[in-house]
């Protein structure tokens, strides 16, 4: 799947050890970090406080990708319930049969994906997306993007996501595009559990 063979990929189901988060933090910001998000060391914080309060959700999934022993890429995945904060924002903005067919009692929200510029175009971003869906315990994902026809959400569509809405607002943020797809078993043999 990958270009080379210098990456490695492990995905963490419970809590990892603080340097493992530390290193999807800087994985996070190298992503993020440029056009269009500008995401900053603040943004990098949250999204660290973030994997800490998911890992404690069911269905939690951190896919870290490391290349010549640094952060490449990172993935962060958890199953969203009735009572979850951003499943019911959505739910709250979709027409009733619409939240039944994707939504359901449980919805693998895929949360973040990003590969550092320098490794993007190798088949990492398809690698993590790969990682996080396989064998997932719901029948359906559902993501937020940037509506932009950016690189991701190429990669998305790519890989059988379909756009639900082009535009809603969740919470205070600017608009997002809501993409939904449904989970046939994927395999991923290659990334180590821990």
């Amino acid at each position: 799947m990958l270009a080379s063979d210098d990456a490695s990929i492990a995905i963490y189901e419970s809590l990892p050890p603080d340097d493992v988060i530390e290193l999807a933090g800087d994985a996070y910001l190298a992503g993020f970090g440029g056009p269009p998000y500008f995401e900053t060391m603040e943004d990098r914080a949250a999204f660290v406080e973030r994997v800490r309060r998911y890992a404690t959700r069911v269905g939690f999934r951190l896919a870290l990708a490391i290349i010549d022993d640094a952060p490449a890429g990172v993935g962060l995945a958890v199953i969203g319930r009735p009572g979850d904060w951003w499943r019911d924002q959505v739910v709250s903005r979709i027409e009733p049969a619409e939240a039944a067919r994707w939504f359901g009692d449980g919805v693998l929200e895929l949360v973040h994906l990003a590969v550092r510029p320098e490794d993007r175009g190798r088949g990492l971003g398809a690698a993590l997306h790969d990682t996080l869906l396989a064998n997932a315990s719901v029948p359906t994902a559902a993501l937020s993007a940037d509506p932009a026809p950016t690189p991701a959400r190429h990669l998305y569509e790519k890989r059988g996501w379909v756009v639900l809405r082009d535009s809603m607002s969740i919470g205070v943020g600017p608009p997002v595009a809501l993409l939904v797809r449904d989970l046939p078993a994927l395999r991923n043999e290659a990334a180590p559990r821990t």
